[in-house]
């Protein structure tokens, strides 16, 4: 089945923090995680100096739900908290609808 919807979610981290930004995202796995939750197609890390952009492909907008549900119970705390500290605004993830071209 071909991925339907598109998760995003951006983050503005704070100056001369990238580093340990991207150290924290990838220990919190929230690209990796998600493969748990049936539905789930792939994600990505997108960047722009200090903006990142997360994507992920689902199959259905129940599993997107499902995974928001999840996916900060199950992450590790400890880069939680790193994140916590170097992000200086989130904006919330929202789920989009793919609209078919053919």
């Amino acid at each position: 089945m071909k991925a339907r919807y598109r998760s995003l979610i951006e983050f503005d981290v704070k100056a001369g923090l990238e580093q340990s930004f991207l150290d924290a995202f990838l220990a919190v796995e929230m690209l990796t995680r998600p493969k748990k939750v049936t539905e789930f197609v792939d994600a990505e890390l997108l960047r722009d100096g200090s903006t990142f952009a997360g994507t992920g492909h689902w199959e259905t907008a129940e599993a997107y739900a499902h995974w928001h549900s999840v996916a900060q119970k199950e992450a590790p705390s400890g880069a939680l908290k790193v994140l916590s500290t170097v992000i200086e605004t989130t904006r919330p993830g929202r789920l989009y609808e793919l609209v078919p071209n053919d």
